[in-house]
């Protein structure tokens, strides 16, 4: 199975981190493959309510270029996500 783990914690080491590592190394050792998405040093920009999202359906279609995409795309590739 292929497991990707969100960390969205600014703290680098903090509480989350540490979590995260713990239930990495179980998933790991039962043969999961998994992928870590550190959330912090990406570009992702906020929410500007411009609507453009909802002009299609088959497709995100956010007017704002930045990383969501790319994480998105991982996100739904994958058979779970923490």
């Amino acid at each position: 199975m292929d497991v990707v783990t969100i960390l969205a914690s600014p703290r680098p080491k903090g509480n989350t981190e540490r979590i995260l590592d713990w239930t990495e190394r179980a998933l790991r050792e039962w043969r999961h493959s998994v992928e870590r998405i550190h959330l912090q040093p990406l570009d992702i920009k906020d929410c500007v309510a411009c609507l453009a999202c909802a002009e299609s359906v088959s497709e995100p279609g956010c007017i704002l270029r930045d990383d969501v995409p790319n994480v998105l795309g991982r996100i739904l590739a994958a058979d779970a996500a923490i």
